[in-house]
């Protein structure tokens, strides 16, 4: 089990941000409120929506467990 927090950059759109948070700050506060709910919480908060490259997955790193890409792989010469 996990919970994936998939901001408002998802998918590639990025044009509607005023409708929801960012990655970044969804990951985080999902990730504040499970510690600050339950010490003995094992339940890994992945971020999805806005990562295209090595910072965006440092980033994301520093606040949640991992990263759920699947858009930015669209550009790579092995999805041909």
């Amino acid at each position: 089990d996990a919970i994936i927090c998939q901001g408002s950059e998802a998918g590639g759109h990025g044009l509607r941000r005023e409708l929801g948070n960012s990655t970044l700050a969804l990951a985080s506060q999902v990730k504040s409120n499970l510690v600050s709910g339950n010490n003995n919480n094992n339940i890994p908060v992945l971020a999805a929506g806005g990562i295209v490259n090595g910072k965006h997955v440092t980033s994301m790193l520093c606040v949640c467990d991992g990263v759920s890409m699947g858009t930015r792989y669209w550009a790579c010469k092995e999805s041909l």
